[in-house]
């Protein structure tokens, strides 16, 4: 016996549907939802008779015995199955509404049936699973693909990491997301981005699919407990049992066995789930409502709430660096208006390395924005949004920010880092612009400025050489770059030929020393990565740039910086007919770091560079499959994305017409062709100063004549 549980449109039906399809299995379906628990057994019978059997009216009569109970008939429909030797697969659908010991007595009156239980959490499920010793099983829901497919068919459209939103708010559940489009299509113009933020601020005016179901659940939960899911819903992460405990103590002063009974209960019902080793989750699906329910308690309980959460986050973080926890502890940073602390976090290099929420960066707007906040706080805020402005490549609004953090250095009293990091900043941005004056003034700015501390100068000499770069000054950006690599792997205290070949953890134990901290080891990779970039801009590959980049990126987390230097680096390979090596990054670096740390807004791009890569090793067709997963996100494509995705549809289309070879089929061919000509070399004429003619017989001592040998 199998219980697949999961609330009213989590696509329990279907599934079971799906599955029949594919079972080498004869398989039957029975709803339970009208039949009284003691008739089941008799309905039963009668429905599979038939179907099952196959057998004569004679056979069936013995089957259906005048007055025989429904466990009799059920045992000898059960004993003929087994002589047949046939062991059907009969799904009950809503299985939660019949008596556990009905459902036990026909289980073990049968040996051939194998059951499949579709249930909700709800009604005499735990019974089930306590009498059977059979633990419920969950849907987890759509993926990302099946989601984006059914939206783009509502009509409704989202990048991939607004898709990722909808999945987190509806747990990817077929009648939610389907609800959802259709709300997105008709009361927001399709754009699913406008429905997501509605649902997370509660200010949506249409009920969902999922509002409308789930309220039954939430609202004949016990007062306690809604109160104890509205807290618990401020999070998005698994908290551990003393976590929960904790952040229940302090927001709505629950003691701990009364917390651990209200986790009993919800665990139960099915709102709450379980993962590993007893650490707790709100399901997603739930946790609208949950944040519905807090918004109607005291003011006091949510703000109570959230600072408990980010207690609790800020301890696990010090303690066991789960940087996956690290943008719910950015939130509520917000949420607590710690802006000090948060102002403090963006000024690190890392903090833009973790995927942080969208909306963190709405929050760092309206502290620019606020008069009261203090100045200082207010520059680096600005710091942090220009970092990320240009990370992302916004440079049109760099300029306005530049104005605001110049405003703020000449009206306040800061110190030489807010000059400083302004002067490297807007440095670059002058670079990009071609301001050659500017940039050469911004570089005699800093040499002023700067401390009498080597770290200090190799930051400068790395910004100094980015500049270079963008200044199309190649021949002395190399120069610059080589020698900040150089400086960066001194400090590490070891040389580049150390780190060919190492394995990840390897490399980890050559620089675990106590004076080196992550913020060397990425300023090394940095370094790798410019040299990188500067020596392709040069038409040369400096391949092993890249990749021990990727290296130093992966042991200080800079995930972000790790994929990117990753699809550069398949790039790099491709460029020089390499196609297995570029498939390799990807298949074994890439997109396990995407789909590990769910980078929704780097997955369509990797994604459809793989494809290319999978052509070019001769496997259109996968890639052509590839491409056509990623349709359904079309609709949220920007223009540049849009194009990016044509010219890659171009070219694995080429592939199929005329295929570019490999490095290693290129050199087999010339070695194939040297080859050839060796074999059919045609002999030399007799060092002599006469002439052969054309009707003389060959040289060569076949006896035919030159002109029909070798003439």
């Amino acid at each position: 016996m199998r219980i697949i549980a999961g609330f009213s449109g989590a696509g329990k039906t279907t599934w079971a549907a799906q599955a029949a399809c594919v079972s080498s299995h004869i398989c039957a379906y029975y709803d339970c939802a009208e039949t009284p628990s003691e008739a089941l057994a008799a309905a039963l019978v009668r429905e599979l008779a038939a179907k099952l059997s196959g057998a004569s009216d004679s056979v069936r009569r013995e089957i259906l015995l005048p007055g025989a109970s429904g466990l009799e008939s059920l045992t000898a429909l059960d004993t003929y199955l087994r002589r047949q030797g046939m062991a059907p697969i009969v799904v009950l659908d809503n299985a939660h509404r019949i008596d556990a010991q009905n459902l036990r007595r026909m289980v073990e009156v049968t040996s051939a049936l194998r059951f499949v239980l579709l249930c909700q959490p709800a009604g005499s499920l735990r019974e089930v699973e306590a009498t059977l010793g059979v633990t419920r099983e969950s849907l987890m829901g759509w993926g990302l693909d099946e989601l984006a497919s059914a939206c783009t068919a509502a009509g409704a459209f989202g990048s991939a990491s607004t898709l990722g939103r909808l999945q987190t708010l509806t747990r990817g559940m077929p009648l939610f997301v389907e609800s959802a489009a259709r709300i997105a299509a008709r009361d927001y113009g399709g754009d699913l981005q406008q429905l997501c933020i509605a649902l997370e601020q509660q200010t949506n005016t249409a009920e969902t699919a999922q509002e409308v179901i789930l309220e039954k659940v939430f609202d004949s939960l016990p007062s306690q407990s809604k109160d104890a899911v509205a807290v618990l819903s401020l999070s998005d992460v698994v908290l551990d049992p003393q976590e929960v405990t904790e952040l229940l103590r302090d927001a709505i002063t629950l003691s701990g066995p009364a917390a651990a009974s209200i986790l009993r209960t919800l665990r139960q019902a099915g709102v709450a789930e379980i993962y590993g080793n007893s650490r707790v989750k709100i399901h997603d699906a739930i946790r609208i409502l949950g944040g519905r329910h807090l918004l109607t308690m005291d003011a006091t309980v949510a703000a109570r709430a959230s600072s408990a959460l980010k207690s609790v986050l800020l301890k696990s973080l010090m303690e066991t660096r789960d940087t996956s926890r690290f943008s719910l502890y950015t939130r509520m940073l917000v949420e607590t208006r710690e802006i000090k602390v948060l102002v403090e976090l963006i000024g690190e290099e890392m903090f833009h390395e973790l995927g942080i929420a969208p909306h963190i960066w709405n929050g760092l707007e309206q502290v620019v924005q606020d008069p009261t906040i203090d100045p200082g706080d207010r520059f680096w805020a600005l710091d942090g949004l220009v970092f990320a402005d240009m990370k992302h490549g916004r440079t049109d609004r760099l300029q306005s920010r530049f104005d605001q953090m110049e405003q703020l250095l000449g009206n306040h009293e800061l110190g030489d880092d807010e000059r400083l990091s302004f002067i490297m900043k807007r440095m670059n941005f002058q670079a990009d612009q071609g301001d050659q004056l500017a940039v050469d003034r911004s570089i005699e700015a800093m040499r002023s400025m700067l401390p009498d501390k080597p770290k200090h100068h190799r930051v400068f000499r790395y910004n100094a050489a980015c500049a270079l770069f963008r200044l199309k000054k190649l021949e002395a950006a190399e120069r610059e770059a080589r020698r900040a690599v150089a400086e960066n792997y001194e400090v590490l205290g070891i040389t580049p030929e150390q780190v060919i070949g190492l394995k990840q953890h390897e490399l980890s134990a050559l620089v675990a020393r106590p004076e080196i901290d992550h913020h060397d080891i990425k300023h090394t990779a940095d370094a790798l990565e410019l040299l990188a970039m500067v020596t392709k801009a040069l038409d040369r590959t400096e391949m092993f740039a890249r990749i021990h980049a990727m290296k130093f990126y992966g042991l200080v987390g800079a995930v972000d910086s790790l994929v990117r230097v990753g699809q550069d680096a398949a790039d790099d390979f491709v460029y020089v007919h390499e196609f297995e090596g570029a498939r390799e990054v990807l298949e074994q670096h890439v997109l396990p770091t995407v789909l590990r740390v769910n980078m929704l807004d780097r997955i369509v791009g990797v994604r459809s560079q793989y494809a290319v890569v999978l052509a070019y090793c001769g496997d259109v067709d996968a890639a052509e499959r590839e491409m056509a997963r990623l349709e359904p996100y079309a609709p949220g494509f920007s223009a540049q994305q849009a194009k990016e995705i044509a010219n890659q549809k171009a070219l694995i289309a080429q592939q199929r017409v005329k295929p570019l070879v490999s490095r290693q089929q290129a050199l087999a061919l010339r070695r194939y062709l040297a080859a050839q000509a060796a074999s059919q070399q045609r002999p030399s004429t007799p060092a002599s100063s006469t002439k052969v003619g054309r009707n003389d017989p060959c040289p060569c001592g076949s006896g035919r004549k030159y002109k029909h040998c070798h003439g």
